[in-house]
């Protein structure tokens, strides 16, 4: 399925100098509506799709972290992003998403920028009231136990939202950074 931004609904998105401006939004669009991202994730809700992509800071663009909400044949009916502290924090930007219980979860791929934890946050939006819930909540990890000290450090992956029918479990996949091949089995966060 192609993403198209048939609607507008990018094109419109605002801009600033500071964060992201209009040469970088343009950028994002083809002349044929279709649009350029990075998607890290994908999920659906029982009727539209919803699909995350990494921002980054590259010598040649800026993007921030967006999220799409998606339709069955591809249109973009909305898109939205982090608060402004966050996408300025960011390290390597989003990496996973999930639905679950009306609210849309994304994950960063790596700890922020300013962070003192060392951990990964996992944000959760609320779909209903179009708002970001709370500051999110970092997901601990194990010690990472590469000896190359440039990559020692924990990414997220894969990441999926379990509603059974007497509790709920968001479950990760870490791996350890991007010269390794570690990947570690999903923890539970309740």
């Amino acid at each position: 399925m192609k993403i198209v931004d048939s609607n507008g609904v990018l094109e419109a998105y605002p801009t600033s100098s500071e964060e992201f401006n209009a040469t970088e939004l343009a950028k994002m669009i083809n002349e044929d509506g279709t649009v350029n991202i990075d998607a890290e994730g994908i999920t659906h809700d029982g009727e539209l799709f919803w699909i995350c992509t990494e921002g980054s800071v590259h010598q040649y663009h800026r993007r921030i972290n967006f999220v799409f909400k998606i339709d069955s044949i591809g249109a973009i009916l909305d898109v939205f992003t982090l608060p402004a502290a966050l996408n300025q924090q960011q390290n390597k930007g989003l990496e996973g998403i999930a639905f679950g219980d009306g609210h849309i979860f994304v994950t960063m791929q790596k700890p922020l920028k300013d962070d003192t934890t060392s951990y990964p946050l996992v944000l959760r939006y609320n779909i209903a009231e179009e708002v970001w819930v709370d500051d999110g909540v970092y997901y601990p990890t194990d010690e990472p136990e590469s000896q190359n000290y440039l990559y020692n450090t924990w990414e997220m992956g894969c990441f999926t939202y379990l509603n059974e029918t007497t509790s709920r479990h968001l479950m990760l996949l870490s791996r350890e950074s991007i010269l390794s091949s570690r990947w570690r089995l999903p923890r539970e966060k309740s």
